[in-house]
């Protein structure tokens, strides 16, 4: 049975299904109330809870269990409608892969990830959970980059990051060039066992400097020190460049799918 759950929930904790997506939608909980509208839903049985959902606007991110508690979230989706939807390998599969794109999901592995480099006239700084002093930087580094052009879009990604951080759920870092920043990434969503990696970002003149890494890195040191495992998803091309910093393939997927109809 799915049912309505509110933000601040213990049974959104869970990290069952997607570790990502889990991660997700506990953020999307963290960052929840004072006008911002979401709701969040979770599936359980007598075993316990077996599913989580979130909707915010016109975007949803679901995870479940596979076998029942998929085909339950699966015909949940379908009811609730959007324009975006991010669901895991279980949910895909009731749903058909060919209405989504697949971005593999990776792990970071400290074992295997090389000591940070030391670059010359560069600082890197760190705004821990709790700190959003660096979420306008990292914001105006995506907008000087292309990435992210002034607009309503900005607007409500630099809202979202802030409140994140100030929170304890998300966590940044900037790579500063004298007073310019120059490269970012951050834990864009830190849950109860996994932080999320994105945001990365370099300006186009310091790119192929490994300044990007270097922030990934530090993040990824952070977050295992805060016993959360660092974790992200990423286009195909990308996935040398993140096993360079430490990362590999878990063997799940994640699954967008835009549409402009309901699903």
């Amino acid at each position: 049975m799915i049912r309505l759950a509110e933000p601040f929930c213990s049974a959104l904790g869970g990290t069952g299904g997607s570790p990502l997506i889990a991660a997700q939608i506990q953020a999307q909980a963290a960052s929840a109330g004072g006008g911002i509208l979401r709701e969040f839903w979770v599936g359980e049985d007598e075993a316990g809870v077996h599913s989580w959902l979130c909707r915010s606007g016109d975007s949803l991110w679901a995870t479940a269990h596979p076998g029942p508690a998929a085909r339950e979230a699966a015909a949940f989706l379908e009811l609730l409608g959007g324009s975006l939807l991010q669901v895991d390998d279980a949910i895909i599969e009731v749903l058909g892969p060919a209405r989504g794109v697949r971005r593999p999901v990776l792990a970071w592995h400290p074992e295997d990830a090389p000591e940070p480099e030391v670059l010359s006239g560069l600082r890197l700084q760190i705004a821990p959970p709790g700190d959003a002093s660096l979420a306008r930087a990292m914001m105006d580094l995506h907008a000087d980059a292309g990435e992210v052009p002034p607009g309503d879009r900005w607007d409500n990604l630099y809202a979202e990051l802030h409140l994140r951080c100030r929170r304890g759920a998300a966590a940044g870092a900037v790579l500063w060039d004298g007073e310019k920043a120059a490269a970012c990434a951050a834990l864009g969503s830190m849950g109860t066992g996994d932080a999320v990696v994105s945001h990365v970002c370099t300006l186009p003149s310091y790119r192929r400097r490994g300044l990007a890494s270097q922030a990934v890195r530090a993040l990824c040191r952070l977050a295992e020190g805060m016993g959360r495992r660092p974790v992200l998803c990423c286009r195909e091309e990308l996935l040398p460049l993140y096993a360079g910093v430490g990362f590999a393939p878990t063997g799940q997927g994640h699954w967008i799918i835009r549409t402009g109809e309901t699903l």
